[in-house]
Order: structure tokens, then sequence, then C-alpha cells
């Protein structure tokens, strides 16, 4: 089996996406009373497991280029 690891960015307003999905590291994390959201490593298994999460409307998520990551 091929585990094909992401790193994601992942916008959310109530739902407690972080308790929720299981990111293998978390990168960056920011809450507000307006907006919050997660930058992290997550396998691609795990978030098609997870599928049902994306039908909540607070939700939006993209996948973030790690050739990019890599050149702050």
């Amino acid at each position: 089996t091929t585990y094909v690891m992401l790193r994601v960015y992942v916008r959310y307003s109530t739902t407690d996406i972080p308790s929720l999905l299981p990111f293998g590291k978390i990168d960056e994390m920011y809450l507000s009373d307006d907006c919050r959201y997660v930058v992290g490593d997550i396998y691609l298994s795990a978030l098609i497991e997870k599928l049902h999460l994306f039908d909540e409307t607070d939700l939006f998520i993209a996948n973030l280029s790690r050739f990019f990551a890599d050149r702050d």
C-alpha cells in the first residue's frame, strides 16, 4: 500500500477540525472569533476516511505544494 502525505491548509469557523482530522504534524494554527485555520501534514487516506466532514458549510481545504513549503 502506498501512503500519500499531503500538506494541507484547512479553514473553518466552528467545527473542531484539529481534533477530528488525524494530522501527523501541525505546522501552524490560528484561532480567532471570526476564523480558524490549521496547516499541517495528513495522509490522503485519512482525508478520504473523513469525507463526511467536508459536507460542513464552514470547512475549506486546500493542498499546499511542498515545493514552496521549504522556501520560507
